[in-house]
């Protein structure tokens, strides 16, 4: 101890601290050396094993939804619909799971799927389906899985063919229960064009293997020859009404596809999802905004009493009352 009558500090104590400080920092300065060559190691492992891992990819593929049959057809007729608005066709599939036929309004981005009541058997006005696409067809199992992990129920892969099962035209991936097919009233399902049909449509091994096929990469294709003259650009937000548990569903779904969460029934991805809920929900859409290549006057089209489009600017918006 120093001299309590105010004398010179003792002399081993200084040396005591400073031999103490000295090991200190060499401890230091060893630990160091040794730890951050190890977080260099872990960091770059972790780098590694990400792109040796990625997540899968999905995109927003297509919606499709059932409106009652007098706006069904007036969307199918109406002349500035039909040629100036939307690049619409009326087909059919005939699958060995079942036959539907419905109106296809086709952009450059996306598609809707437009259904009435006898497009298909169990059909309700207001049911609704939500598409996505994977964009290599060979993670689907890797996909099932990081689906599968989020959720108790059973996901599903389910091919659909014709020919009694020789030719396999799409494959998807959902919880069965909510299938159109299964009279289910809000899907959520995960596609892919089998690669034989994308091999005919002109994509290479590599294209499908390595690169990746959304719906985008697909249309382009497609418009190659003959281009795209239509007002309706893409999809930009889904405004839906889903009960308790179709939301549970919806929510799972959407987080493994790689949405964002940002409030109660609110996500974000490629394009934005509102999802209301409702114990007792009827109509599963209220409305889907959509933007424009060009700007259009102000303008209302009614398809029919519950259900019509309004224009504004380079904005659109298909409302089900």
């Amino acid at each position: 101890m120093g001299d309590r009558n105010g004398g010179e500090p003792d002399t081993v104590l200084m040396y005591c601290l400073s031999v103490f400080i000295d090991l200190l920092l060499a401890k230091i300065y060893l630990m160091k050396k040794i730890l951050t060559p190890l977080f260099v190691l872990l960091f770059f492992s972790a780098k590694n094993l990400k792109a040796q891992n990625p997540l899968t990819e999905t995109s927003f593929s297509h919606f499709y939804f059932v409106i009652d049959s007098v706006a069904y057809h007036t969307l199918k007729t109406d002349v500035f619909c039909k040629h100036s608005l939307f690049y619409s066709s009326e087909g059919s599939s005939k699958m060995d799971q079942g036959t539907w036929s419905g109106n296809y309004v086709q952009g450059e981005f996306d598609y809707w799927e437009v259904f009435s009541p006898k497009s298909l058997d169990n059909a309700v006005t207001g049911g609704i389906g939500l598409g996505h696409m994977l964009h290599r067809p060979y993670e689907v199992h890797k996909l099932q899985q990081q689906w599968q992990s989020l959720t108790k129920d059973s996901i599903g892969k389910y091919g659909f063919t014709n020919s009694n099962g020789k030719d396999t035209i799409i494959v998807e991936l959902m919880n069965y229960r909510d299938s159109m097919l299964n009279g289910g009233m809000a899907c959520f399902f995960v596609m892919y064009y089998h690669p034989a049909i994308l091999y005919r449509t002109g994509f290479t091994k590599e294209h499908i293997r390595d690169t990746g096929i959304d719906q985008k990469t697909l249309y382009k294709k497609w418009y190659a020859k003959k281009g795209y003259d239509r007002l309706y650009k893409k999809t930009e937000k889904l405004y839906l009404i889903l009960t308790p548990q179709e939301y549970e569903r919806h929510q799972i779904a959407l987080q493994a596809m790689g949405y964002k969460k940002t409030g109660k029934g609110k996500f974000i991805k490629e394009i934005e999802i509102d999802i209301e809920i409702k114990e007792n929900a009827t109509n599963r859409l209220k409305k889907i905004e959509f933007s424009l290549y060009k700007p259009v006057e102000k303008s209302k089209i009614i398809l029919s009493p519950d259900v019509y489009i309004s224009l504004s600017g380079t904005n659109g918006t298909l409302v089900m009352k």
